[in-house]
């Protein structure tokens, strides 16, 4: 839709790799008001390694994944991902949002979705889904909220009241698909099937049942997730994409792109019909690596054919004394790598989306990390969220005063940074005095393991 995006309010989770018992993350306050977009949403998160950090990056890709490829939960190569993941003590994922609706700088609606997994018989199932609107001026307690469905062990038991003439037509026609795939896949599909099948439009009643399923989906959509040091696997939504171009309630257009352009540091594939938009981008992206290196002067592409793709080398140009210098970018230094890969998600901040990118200061000098961070606090309206070790974006994020902004994780609990006088975070944080901080430790707890200078061989 036109003008319109997306925010994350809050995220209750637990189930996926260390986090064993609930943690929730809050990125806005409860009070529904315009502030949503038009302040910066930016939320830097720490702890130390394998206290949940990249668990919660994992959460909103099992999310995304679910809700816009149907086979996410069936297909091998994702269940097996997704096994892999899943916490073996308790063996269920538990997934609770809140998001909000921006329509022209203003909040037009905030939603409410509930999904839970369980493994049963090296199975893996949806047993709960919920997806409601809120009705009052706050978000947070389920008693101000109007549901639009709700499924248990596949089936629904409940649906809104301006569908429920269709009850036993929905039930017939997503049966036996409500365990293995989001309802809200096969609702939105029935919609497109009746309105075909009846030759007619929507009622007034029907569109709005439905209208909170596609922005729930456009919502899914507009999430990006980076996760460090791990193979970046990208999937195409057209099939999603195509029966929301369909089904353009009240007539408005979304003008969504079914997948981004894929920038890699090494072989890029790209179809044939999208090399143009690939050359663009690769323009861009120079543009970009030119701010930290103002000697490259181009980057070329070197592309080979194979059926209905390209594949392409990306070969970065730079001044020499006496001629250019040229670099495979698969032998371009590990930061200048990680850059290149980023530039999509970076530039998805810029057009309004919500990003999350884990370990955002890996092979990134601290001085360029502060000054992207600061660049998408004051100049963009997307939602950025990443988490890392670095002290600096704790620092800046401190300075400009931005509430929900900074979150400490110790696998347990999530506890949020909020000013006390003049008292500096990040002192606190390396002094331990953070709530939940590991860092409660003195340099002398080391004497004993390496014998405060007393071994001498």
């Amino acid at each position: 839709m036109e003008n319109t995006r997306f925010v994350l309010l809050n995220l209750k989770t637990y189930g996926v790799k260390c986090l064993d018992e609930p943690i929730e993350i809050q990125f806005a306050n409860k009070t529904i008001d315009d502030t949503y977009g038009k302040k910066p949403m930016v939320k830097a998160i720490y702890g130390t390694n394998g206290e949940g950090k990249t668990a919660i990056a994992h959460t909103l890709d099992i999310y995304k994944r679910t809700l816009l490829n149907p086979n996410y939960l069936r297909g091998e190569s994702y269940v097996g991902g997704f096994k892999e993941l899943i916490n073996h003590q308790i063996e269920k994922v538990y997934i609770d949002l809140y998001f909000a609706m921006i329509e022209n700088g203003r909040t037009r609606d905030v939603f409410h979705h509930i999904l839970e997994y369980s493994l049963k018989d090296e199975n893996l199932m949806i047993i709960h889904e919920l997806l409601s609107v809120v009705q009052g001026q706050t978000w947070g307690n389920i008693d101000n909220e109007e549901k639009v469905f709700e499924t248990k062990d596949g089936d629904f038991v409940y649906l809104n009241d301006r569908v429920i003439h269709l009850k036993d037509d929905i039930e017939k026609e997503t049966k036996n698909l409500l365990e293995s795939a989001s309802a809200l896949v096969s609702l939105i599909v029935y919609s497109t099937q009746r309105e075909v099948s009846y030759k007619k439009h929507l009622t007034g009643k029907e569109t709005s049942f439905f209208y909170a399923i596609l922005n729930t989906l456009l919502f899914a959509i507009s999430i990006n997730v980076y996760i460090d040091k791990r193979d970046q696997h990208y999937e195409s939504y057209e099939r999603i994409i195509a029966i929301i171009d369909k089904i353009q309630m009240n007539k408005e257009k979304n003008d969504l792109k079914t997948q981004k352009v894929l920038i890699d540091n090494e072989i890029d594939e790209v179809d044939l019909k999208k090399f143009k938009e690939y050359e663009k981008e690769i323009k861009r992206v120079c543009q970009f690596i030119k701010v930290f290196k103002p000697d490259l002067k181009d980057i070329k592409i070197d592309k080979t054919i194979n059926r209905e793709k390209y594949y392409c080398k990306k070969i970065l140009v730079y001044k020499g004394e006496a001629k250019d210098i040229e670099v495979s970018s698969e032998f371009e230094s590990s930061g200048v790598k990680k850059l290149i890969t980023l530039f999509p998600y970076l530039n998805a901040i810029e057009n309004g989306e919500i990003v999350f990118i884990d370990e955002f200061d890996s092979n990134i000098h601290d001085v360029y990390l502060c000054k992207l961070i600061e660049y998408f606090i004051g100049f963009t309206n997307g939602q950025f969220i990443f988490t890392t070790h670095n002290l600096g974006p704790m620092e800046l994020l401190d300075e400009y005063k931005l509430k929900h902004s900074i979150d400490f994780i110790n696998g347990k609990k999530i506890t949020s940074w909020k000013r006390n006088g003049n008292y500096s975070v990040v002192n606190l944080y390396r002094h331990g005095m953070i709530p939940n901080s590991p860092f409660n430790i003195s340099s002398v707890d080391f004497v004993k393991v390496f014998g405060g200078g007393t071994n001498n061989g």
